[in-house]
C-alpha cells in the first residue's frame, strides 16, 4: 500500500503517512465514500427531475382555476334573466326585484327601493294574467356584447335616470323569446333585455324597463 500524496510505501495498518502526514484511505473506504457521493448525486438528480413536473402541475391547476372563473363570469349574464323570469312566474316580487337594482344604487340614493320595485312588477304580473294564474317560458335566442362606447352612453343614461354615479363594467343585449300560458291560451312574443354588470354581478338594466 502506498501514500496517495507522496507515493511512500506504507504499512498495512497505518492511518497517516509517516513521511508527509497525509491520511490513509483504504480501497473500501474510498469506494464507500465515492458510492455515497454518487448516491447523493443520484438523489439530487431525481429531485431535480421531479421539480419540473410539480411546477407544470401547479401551473395547470392555476390555468384551470382561471378558466373556470372566466367561464362562470362569461355565462353569468344569464342568471339575472332566470331569476327575474322565475320570480315573475311565481309572482314572487322580492325574487324578481333582487336582480333589478344593484346594492350600489340603493347605497348612493340612501333609500330602499322596494316601493318602486313592487309598483313595476305588480304591473308586469297583472298584464301577464295574474288574476287567472299563468306560466311563463322563455329562451335567450341571442346575445350581443355592447361596445365600450355603447356601455359609456348606457352608463350616462342609467345614472341620469337614477341620479347615481354607478360604473357599468360590461353590458349585453339579449334577444328573448317569451311564451305565456294563461286561461287556456298561449301567447308568444319576442323582445330585448339589456343586462349590465355592476361590481362583480349581473343585473337587468331597470332603466330599459321603465
Amino acid at each position: 500500500m502506498f501514500c496517495s500524496q507522496c507515493g511512500e510505501k506504507l504499512e498495512e495498518n497505518e492511518k497517516f503517512c509517516h513521511k508527509c502526514g497525509a491520511p490513509v484511505y483504504k480501497n473500501n473506504q474510498t469506494a464507500g465514500n465515492q458510492g455515497a457521493g454518487n448516491f447523493s448525486m443520484a438523489v439530487g438528480k431525481k429531485a431535480y427531475v421531479k421539480r419540473p413536473y410539480l411546477l407544470v402541475a401547479a401551473v395547470l391547476c392555476i390555468v384551470f382555476v382561471v378558466i373556470g372563473i372566466w367561464f362562470a363570469g362569461s355565462r353569468g349574464y344569464k342568471k339575472p334573466v332566470q331569476v327575474f323570469m322565475e320570480g315573475i312566474e311565481k309572482q314572487d316580487l322580492h325574487q324578481a326585484a333582487s336582480v333589478l337594482f344593484p346594492k350600489e344604487v340603493e347605497q348612493q340614493l340612501g333609500m330602499n327601493l322596494d316601493w318602486l320595485e313592487n309598483s313595476m312588477l305588480s304591473n308586469i304580473t297583472a298584464k301577464l294574467g295574474e288574476s287567472a294564474g299563468f306560466s311563463l317560458d322563455y329562451k335567450i335566442t341571442g346575445a350581443k356584447r355592447c361596445t365600450r362606447n355603447e356601455i359609456e352612453e348606457m352608463q350616462k343614461k342609467y345614472n341620469r335616470a337614477l341620479m347615481t354615479d354607478v360604473k357599468l363594467k360590461d353590458a349585453k343585449r339579449l334577444d328573448v323569446k317569451l311564451q305565456v300560458s294563461a286561461g287556456g291560451e298561449q301567447k308568444e312574443s319576442t323582445g330585448e333585455l339589456v343586462v349590465i354588470k355592476v361590481g362583480g354581478k349581473w343585473y337587468i338594466n331597470v332603466v330599459e324597463l321603465i
